[in-house]
């Protein structure tokens, strides 16, 4: 909500009174009416501190709490004014409970707040160590699609790369540590190598599967 002048209900006209801690009213207290979407934060639409580290089982609550307040269903019978509303509010919830539900989303969301662009591949190519460890799967899958049965190697392989996805996952964390962020440039290097590995996996799901 802006400073100043107060916000009124758009319905009654009542002064809405956010609660102490929330920059904005979801609903007025006089006549409940459904109010315009705010721009805000997917930490301060649900209510969360600004970080890395977060609680999925609150997260969970949160939105489920939310969703049931503003879901589109509740306001089937409304003008539709606040059915607009009600769906905007729904949308931006969902997108703000997928970005924070999913910890890549969640890292490049968190660096793209603190002016960091992190899908910026150039980063990850100036890594020679990552371009050689890259490689070195790569062929390793590329071998494996060769072989009559490629299933003792495809289990090699992921227990390999779940191990390089946990360590960079540990190195995320730190980089991302704190409301300031220890090492924005770090975590977004990692950002870039976690999304390779993701996509790797997918493939050797994808292989698995035509052998299973």
């Amino acid at each position: 909500m802006s400073d100043g002048a107060a916000v009124m209900c758009w319905r009654c006209g009542t002064p809405l009174l956010p609660a102490a801690g929330v920059p904005f009213v979801l609903d007025c207290h006089a006549c409940g009416a459904l109010q315009p979407p705010a721009p805000v934060t997917a930490f301060q639409l649900l209510g969360l501190p600004v970080g890395y580290e977060i609680n999925l089982d609150d997260l969970d609550r949160r939105y489920h709490e939310l969703s049931r307040r503003v879901h589109p269903d509740r306001f089937a019978a409304a003008d539709s004014r606040e059915k607009r509303f009600s769906l905007e509010w729904s949308t931006r919830l969902n997108d703000a409970y997928a970005t924070l539900r999913d910890p890549l989303r969640r890292a490049e969301y968190l660096l793209a707040m603190h002016g960091v662009e992190s899908q910026d591949e150039s980063r990850t190519i100036m890594n020679p160590a990552f371009l050689d460890e890259q490689m070195d799967f790569r062929e390793r899958l590329a071998e494996l699609r060769h072989e009559p049965d490629p299933l003792p190697g495809l289990a090699r392989l992921r227990r390999d790369l779940k191990s390089a996805v946990e360590e960079r996952n540990e190195g995320l964390r730190v980089a991302l540590h704190g409301p300031g962020l220890a090492n924005p440039a770090s975590a977004a290097i990692l950002v870039q190598e976690l999304k390779f590995f993701n996509k790797l996996l997918q493939e050797a799901d994808r292989l698995e599967e035509q052998f299973d």
